[in-house]
């Protein structure tokens, strides 16, 4: 067992990266010192192929929040901590543009696709008021993939909340639970929105 409980959490909101409409997430944004952050779309849920190496910024118009990432087809956010060390995932807010109900998917694996660690199957964003999820208890070791689609254009994520600490179990770590999904996430709406930025999104030919 590791002292993720004990970590000062890490949120990455996607504010002050001083972007434009449309321009892509640093690769580097939301990395610590033992974890790299890293931001694509991919095919379909549990998906390697890609089809864009990174993620966008748009300032407003999913649903209520301010400063998201989105995608294209399944996009797709890593946290990959280094050796000795785990990741834990708290949560995120998932938005609908332009202030419109879309409906989604939400699927989280390990790092190589071998464990589905949770999935909601098909839901609706709304469009007025973001989506929430959050986690007891998903720490891993081997990485986390957040996965959302298949409209992640039109779907973006926001608020996603995490811990890395140290590891207690020695190295290496031999993964008997590979297979076992760890994290029960329930999903509720968010209450209190960022403020409102007033920009129109362009739409995509």
């Amino acid at each position: 067992m590791g002292t993720a409980g004990q970590a000062q959490a890490v949120v990455l909101d996607f504010s002050g990266l001083g972007l434009t409409n449309g321009q892509s997430v640093p690769q580097t944004y939301g990395d610590q010192p033992n974890l790299d952050v890293s931001y694509r779309s991919v095919a379909s849920p549990g998906s390697n192929v890609e089809v864009a190496s990174s993620m966008q910024y748009w300032p407003t118009q999913y649903s209520d929040l301010t400063d998201v990432a989105y995608g294209f087809q399944t996009a797709e956010v890593t946290l990959t901590p280094s050796a000795g060390h785990q990741v834990s995932l708290l949560g995120f807010d998932l938005g609908a543009w332009p202030n419109t109900d879309r409906q989604s998917q939400v699927s989280i694996y390990n790092l190589d696709y071998s464990a589905l660690l949770f999935s909601t199957g098909s839901i609706t964003v709304s469009g007025v008021t973001a989506s929430n999820f959050s986690f007891a208890n998903l720490t891993r070791t081997d990485g986390i993939k957040i996965q959302f689609g298949p409209d992640a254009f039109n779907v973006g994520i926001d608020n996603i909340e995490f811990t890395v600490s140290t590891n207690a179990v020695p190295e290496p770590l031999t993964l008997l639970g590979a297979g076992t999904a760890l994290g029960f996430g329930t999903f509720f709406k968010r209450k209190l929105p960022k403020t409102a930025l007033k920009t129109a999104k362009s739409q995509a030919s």
